[in-house]
């Protein structure tokens, strides 16, 4: 792959295309970054929210996390990818970006498809 040069503490980095559609390391590690970062991202806003309180980016972010998982489950319907998506509706959804209002995994699902499918920023 290409060659990258960044300012940074890391000078260069290269990334490599698989057949698999994942990066080298997630493939050395045997692990899925992706799923990987939108778990950390869950871990940190409960720290979050219990030492400082919640903002409107929090409802953003979790909602990314939210899609990402209902996207990768969408294109790949695994169990692993179910289990996935009901980790990520149950803190994510449920309770930060909902308010802990009664909603249900299948029906807000449907609502992202259709925000989705019609460009509706909501």
């Amino acid at each position: 792959g290409d060659i990258f040069r960044m300012d940074e503490v890391m000078s260069a980095w290269r990334y490599v295309r698989k057949d698999t559609g994942t990066n080298w390391n997630s493939l050395s590690m045997k692990r899925d970054l992706i799923k990987d970062d939108c778990y950390l991202n869950t871990t940190m806003t409960k720290w979050v929210e219990e030492a400082v309180g919640l903002t409107d980016h929090a409802a953003i972010r979790c909602k990314k996390d939210f899609l990402t998982a209902l996207n990768m489950y969408l294109h790949k319907p695994t169990g692993d990818n179910g289990k996935f998506v009901k980790d990520m509706f149950e803190y994510n959804i449920r309770h930060v970006v909902m308010n802990d209002r009664k909603t249900s995994l299948f029906i807000y699902s449907l609502r992202c498809i259709a925000e989705k499918l019609l460009h509706i920023d909501a």
